[in-house]
């Protein structure tokens, strides 16, 4: 037996779409997309679950959940900390957040979180993230804060 076929939301839409117009069941799926009886019956089980994330605007190309309730709130946690310092103008690079999610991950006391280059790339994913740089004068650094970050370059005033 080969490897399993992981599907993307947009392909699981798909076949939901697929199954609702043309009255297909779980064997018609399995025919029509040649994937396996337990996923074509796993996405038609969870279809209203996967439509609300796919209209919620969920990265379509998504194929594996973030695993494990910890990892799923450092994520969200990380997430909305990047928007409020993104908001805010500043420049914000890689290891910056990764050293915000393991702090964040401290805080919320696991102990087996790795905030590694891995983790950073896949988290970008799942938020689609891409790092673009800031421009314009409206964007320039706030040079009252200059000091304190260049003692310390994860300073709460800036994190």
């Amino acid at each position: 037996m080969g490897r399993k076929n992981v599907l993307s939301l947009k392909e699981k839409i798909e076949i939901i779409n697929a199954a609702h117009k043309e009255n297909l069941y779980v064997r018609g799926a399995v025919i029509k997309f040649s994937i396996s009886k337990t996923q074509a019956a796993e996405v038609l089980k969870n279809k209203d679950e996967l439509k609300l994330k796919w209209c919620s605007g969920g990265n379509l190309n998504t194929k594996r959940r973030f695993i494990g309730s910890n990892g799923s709130q450092i994520d969200k946690l990380c997430l909305n900390w990047f928007a409020q310092v993104r908001n805010k103008r500043i420049p914000i690079s890689g290891p910056i957040i990764k050293a915000k999610a393991l702090e964040i991950a401290q805080q919320l006391g696991v102990t087996n979180f790795n905030a590694s280059d891995g983790w950073l790339e896949k988290w970008e994913k799942r938020n689609n993230i891409s790092f673009k740089s800031i421009q314009g004068e409206a964007a320039s650094v706030n040079l009252k804060a200059r000091p304190i970050f260049a003692k310390n370059p994860y300073h709460a005033a800036w994190l």
